[in-house]
Order: C-alpha cells, then structure tokens, then sequence
C-alpha cells in the first residue's frame, strides 16, 4: 500500500508554500514494517520532468525504430523491382536481337521469292527445275526453296555485304542506284554471290569497276576500288576477293559503291544483303 502525505514545516502564510513536504509512505498488509520517503515540491516537480522527459525519449525511440523498420522493408521491395526490371530489360534485348535475326531470314526469303519470276525464262537452269510448275504458282517460300536444286544456284542470289562499313549514301533511285560503304582504302571487296565477271577496268566516274553477271537476272556493281583482282571471263564464288576498296573515280573520299540491278534495272542492296 503507497500513502502520500503533504505536511507544513512553517506557519507563515508567506513561506507556508514553499515549505511543503511530501512524504511517501510504503506499507504491506502482510508485514508491520513501513517504508516512508520524505521529499520537498522542488523536488517533485524534478521528478515529474524527468519521469516526462524519459517518457518523451521512449516515446521517440519507438517511433524511430517503427520508421527504421519501415525503411528496410521498402529497400527490400526496392531491390526486387531492380531486379525484375534488370530481368526485363535483358529478355527485350534477347528478343530485339531474335527480331534482327528473322528480319535477316525475311530479306533473303523475300529475294529468293522476287527472283523465281525469272526461272522459266533463264536458259542456263535445267527444264527439270521447273517440272513442277503448277506447284510454283503457289509462291509459297518452302516450294521455291524445293524447286532450286542446289546451294550453288542459291547462292547466285546477291545476298552477301561485299565489305563491313557503315552507309554514308543510301540508295534513292536514278540519282543514286546503289549504297556508298565507307571503309579504309585496301579494304577486301568480296562478291556478293557466285557469277561471270563482265567488266574489270576504269570506267570513268565509278573509277575501277568490276562488274559481276549472276543468274536469275541478277548484276553486281563494286566501284572506286584501288586494285581490281580479277579479269573479265573470270568465274567468282561467294565471298571470293575481287578488288581492294580505294578512292578512284569521281568520289569524295574512300569508299566502296555497290549496286544490283535486276533485269537491267537498279534495285535496292538493302532489300538483299545481309551482314
């Protein structure tokens, strides 16, 4: 059992105030012994600051603690929408290069396509290609691929880069009928598919030119090379080296012009090549 008692030490009205005393007494039912504490109001009022202080500290300590606990658990959520958002990014990349790679395949369906119009005309393939002709109006990609009897004859196509260099002039037309590839003087210009050379010699504007006829219709341009390597009459495969890139001709720097023409008229490499 706790008693407070409150007691005047002085009778003076003046100083009756401030002579208070309080007196805490601490008792148990159980045992005759008393405990009493004897203290002013100065002192009580220290007390009651202090209780109110430490309660203000405990008060705060919790908050923060709350708000530290808060934080940690938005860091967590924080580094797993990091990661996800990591995840998605690598997969678009995978997907973006597994487009490239379909519009690579595309490009080089699409010129096998463009180029079957001319297989009944073209003497130089066997009759038995076309044994099946009323399956070839179907123009369908797995037919066509079916009706060319061998890699050889696929590869007539001018699908190939004849140098790795970046465009600085696209092909518009009449004004411009091929790409300008922009790559250091002696660079290895490569055929872009199998074929008869036709011209191999200075031909004025275009500088040393070697001219390559193919099959299906199809004619490739290299011009403004330094060093042509080889002649006409001369057989070439896919890939082989035919001249050294230079600056010959009427040209404004080192480069390589590249042209395809298909039945005489000038078509877009872009729509053929590939890296």
């Amino acid at each position: 059992m706790m008693k407070i008692y409150k007691e005047s030490l002085n009778s003076s009205s003046k100083k009756k105030q401030n002579n208070i005393r309080y007196t805490l007494i601490l008792s148990s039912n159980k045992s005759t012994d008393n405990y009493q504490i004897s203290f002013s109001k100065t002192t009580l009022i220290t007390i009651l600051f202090v209780a109110g202080f430490a309660l203000i500290l405990t008060l705060s300590g919790f908050v923060l603690a709350i708000w530290g606990f808060k934080m940690r658990v938005d860091n967590i959520k924080w580094r797993k929408q990091a990661v996800e958002l990591t995840k998605q990014v690598e997969k678009q990349s995978v997907l973006e290069k597994e487009v490239v790679e379909l519009q690579e395949i595309v490009k080089k369906l699409l010129a096998i396509s463009s180029s079957m119009d001319s297989l009944k005309s073209d003497s130089t393939y066997d009759k038995e290609v076309l044994k099946n002709e009323k399956i070839m109006d179907n123009d369908t990609f797995e037919v066509i691929i079916e009706d060319i009897q061998s890699e050889k004859e696929i590869k007539s196509i001018p699908t190939l880069k004849p140098v790795r260099g970046y465009i600085t002039r696209d092909f518009t037309g009449e004004s411009h009928p091929g790409i300008d590839i922009a790559v250091p003087p002696g660079t290895e210009v490569k055929a872009s598919a199998d074929g008869i050379v036709r011209v191999a010699e200075d031909v004025g504007d275009l500088g040393l030119l070697v001219e390559i006829e193919h099959k299906l219709g199809f004619v490739t341009r290299y011009g403004h090379n330094s060093k042509l390597l080889v002649k006409k009459g001369d057989r070439v495969f896919q890939g082989d080296v035919i001249a050294l890139s230079g600056n010959t001709g009427v040209s404004t720097g080192p480069h390589l012009h590249f042209e395809i023409l298909k039945d005489g008229k000038p078509v877009n490499p872009n729509n053929y090549i590939s890296e």
